[in-house]
């Protein structure tokens, strides 16, 4: 066994560090992947994909990538609103657990 040791830490001397952004550029009109994007409009792109992406779907993501929303179509739009805003406060949740992305829903859904 190895000896546990309490030590306090103290918060006031970490040093706060912002992770870089950088990725690949994705054209979605051309549909090309060329040059490379940082910062606020690399995470557009980011939540742009996680919102286009089912989740579970993919082998190549993991399971706390994408949002469900297959399940959705047909369904009555007095359900499918606040559960389409829950399923995005969730996927939301899980990027801002990964990198703090923050967005918001708005807008006005279909009747």
């Amino acid at each position: 066994m190895t000896p546990i040791q309490e030590t306090e830490i103290d918060m006031e001397k970490l040093e706060k560090r912002t992770m870089p952004s950088l990725t690949w550029r994705i054209n979605e009109e051309k549909a090309e992947v060329r040059g490379e994007t940082d910062e606020l409009d690399a995470m557009r792109q980011a939540v742009s994909k996680i919102l286009q992406t089912e989740r579970y779907r993919y082998a190549v993501y993991d399971w706390n990538y994408g949002v469900e929303l297959e399940d959705l179509y047909g369904k009555n739009v007095s359900y499918v609103i606040p559960e389409l805003k829950r399923r995005i406060d969730s996927s939301k949740a899980k990027k801002e657990s990964q990198d703090t992305v923050v967005f918001n829903v708005e807008g006005t859904f279909g009747s």
